[in-house]
């Protein structure tokens, strides 16, 4: 693994743990780097309007780490025309849901391949060992994605989509 990827995977975990300042860090020497990376680029949009009060900003970011560059364009659009506003009573909150809605019942601009598929108000989509892990999964980094599925896993037991995951994610790392 490079430098870049490093720091990115290192910007995303500390997102998802609320340390948005050491990710900001992060996220800031990834675009020294690559300026053109799409994920540490939200990833700074996203703490900014975390500190202009927009916490929705946190699951916007969650669901654009997986989703198709179509569906990236439609988030980032709508964190910018949100960003700033003081009337958007809800309204990330909703467009995120229907983003959620549209992955589950395969709405037409969403490829299915590419997308984070998660049941609808499934509590594991702000899990950030469970978010860690599926984007791990996607890096192929499957050991480290074994770990944080574990860990979720762990802390639920009983869950079987997340025993589903784990068992799915070690079946690939086999594979591959």
């Amino acid at each position: 693994m490079d430098m870049i990827e490093e720091f990115l995977q290192n910007g995303i975990e500390s997102f998802l743990n609320n340390r948005f300042d050491k990710a900001n860090m992060y996220f800031t020497v990834v675009l020294s780097k690559d300026s053109q990376n799409d994920i540490a680029r939200f990833g700074v949009m996203c703490i900014d309007a975390i500190e202009d009060g927009i916490l929705e900003a946190r699951e916007m970011f969650n669901i654009y780490i997986f989703s198709s560059e179509e569906q990236k364009k439609y988030i980032v659009e709508a964190l910018e025309s949100y960003k700033g506003d003081d009337i958007y009573d809800g309204a990330i909150s909703n467009y995120i849901q229907e983003l959620i809605d549209a992955q589950e019942y395969g709405g037409s601009s969403f490829n299915k391949k590419e997308t984070f598929k998660t049941p609808n108000n499934d509590p594991d989509l702000y899990d950030p060992d469970f978010v860690l892990g599926k984007i791990y999964e996607k890096l192929g980094d499957y050991d480290k994605a074994i770990d944080y599925i574990a860990k979720a896993y762990r802390l639920k037991p009983f869950d079987d989509n997340l025993k589903k995951e784990l068992m799915q994610i070690v079946r690939k790392k086999n594979d591959g």
